[in-house]
């Protein structure tokens, strides 16, 4: 009886290749699948912001005083990911003491600019208490009164980004209702920063910023092709054994 004895390093070997090729596409195919799923702001289109000065108790309007708009970020595109660069007024503001994920960033911006006599955009608030803002361009803005409405203090700068992301949509034309004190009351000091629930003012995209390459489509095709490699590797040792 003769024994056929058969070289398998080859063959084993050509089937590693051919599943690390397999896991390699696979990983690629999931990559371009979740790029694909990512919903991109209209960088082309005009929004508005309304700002609602509101008596905090019973709700009613709060006529009178002004409202200041300033651009302080332009959103900057990179590799499918989106977040915000100083605007040209802002250009020279120390990017070390501004953090936009901090209460605290507002102010600071508030101030740079009471510094170097930035203009911004100022409307009057309404009788029904709005002060509204048409024909935003998308970006990063910072709201600072001025004139506070008589009876009342001016409320603390704050920051609006349009769009901003709600539920998965982008929302041009942003609404805000900032906390608002009668003279009769304190002052509503800005709120400290908490290191492990920072505030943020909305980014463009939902959980920060869009990304790609979701590691959930990659693993069940990982495990797709370990189990095909495994059962192809167990067939031809078998098929080995009985020609043994």
């Amino acid at each position: 009886m003769f024994i056929i004895k058969r070289n398998l390093k080859w063959p084993v070997t050509f089937m590693l290749l051919i599943i690390v090729v397999c896991v390699a596409c696979a990983v690629c195919v999931a990559d371009m699948t979740a790029a694909s799923a990512v919903t991109l702001p209209d960088l082309n289109r005009s929004g508005s912001i309304k700002v609602a000065m509101r008596e905090a108790e019973t709700g009613a309007g709060i006529p009178g005083g002004t409202m200041t708009l300033f651009r302080v970020g332009d959103i900057h595109e990179e590799d499918w990911n989106f977040g915000f660069v100083p605007s040209k007024d802002f250009s020279d503001c120390d990017p070390s003491l501004v953090n936009l994920q901090t209460p605290d960033a507002a102010q600071i911006l508030a101030a740079y600019a009471e510094n170097r006599k930035i203009a911004g955009t100022t409307v009057a608030v309404d009788k029904k208490g709005y002060a509204n803002f048409a024909a935003v361009k998308p970006g990063m803005y910072l709201l600072v009164q001025k004139q506070a409405p008589e009876g009342y203090y001016a409320v603390n700068p704050f920051l609006v980004s349009v769009p901003f992301s709600e539920k998965g949509e982008y929302i041009y034309d942003v609404d805000a209702s900032p906390k608002t004190e009668p003279l009769n009351k304190a002052p509503n000091p800005p709120e400290p920063a908490d290191p492990d629930n920072p505030a943020t003012p909305g980014n463009p995209g939902d959980s920060g910023e869009p990304k790609t390459g979701d590691s959930t489509f990659i693993l069940p095709w990982a495990a797709l092709m370990l189990i095909c490699g495994v059962s192809v590797i167990r067939i031809v040792l078998h098929r080995k054994n009985e020609r043994m």
